[in-house]
């Protein structure tokens, strides 16, 4: 696995809602922990999608052309599960989702004017299928 150079700072939170009239309702926000790649300054995670099933965070970064995947499953501990190097497919990574499976990351090209690309992975990473789209695809 390539070294992250990415600095992300991802709390978790706790939402407890301390009133049940609607009138009243406020939300109590409560620190639980955070996950942090240990390089201070070089840049930040930008894009989260969480995928419930697997609950694991999907993260895009500044520094790095790849989707960095999160284990959030002990909310205590966070812990790296793999990054996805999105090189072959581009030249920045702009966007990344999670829905019934599949993760979606958008890749612009170089120049950022040229087509850029869509990347479907399944959720765990074993299988993966570029689509050309327009220049610099985001959602």
């Amino acid at each position: 696995m390539r070294s992250l150079k990415l600095h992300i700072s991802t709390i978790l939170l706790a939402v407890g809602l301390v009133s049940q009239s609607s009138a009243e309702m406020s939300v109590e926000l409560n620190y639980l922990s955070s996950y942090s790649t240990g390089f201070y300054n070089a840049g930040g995670a930008e894009i989260a999608s969480y995928d419930p099933e697997t609950q694991r965070v999907f993260l895009t970064g500044a520094a790095d052309n790849a989707v960095t995947i999160v284990d959030i499953s002990n909310p205590d501990s966070p812990e790296l599960v793999t990054m996805i190097d999105l090189d072959a497919y581009g030249a920045g990574v702009n966007s990344v989702t999670v829905k019934n499976g599949i993760v979606a990351a958008a890749v612009e090209a170089s120049p950022k004017t040229d087509p850029g690309m869509v990347v479907f992975f399944n959720r765990l990473v074993t299988s993966s299928t570029p689509l050309e789209s327009a220049h610099s695809p985001t959602w």
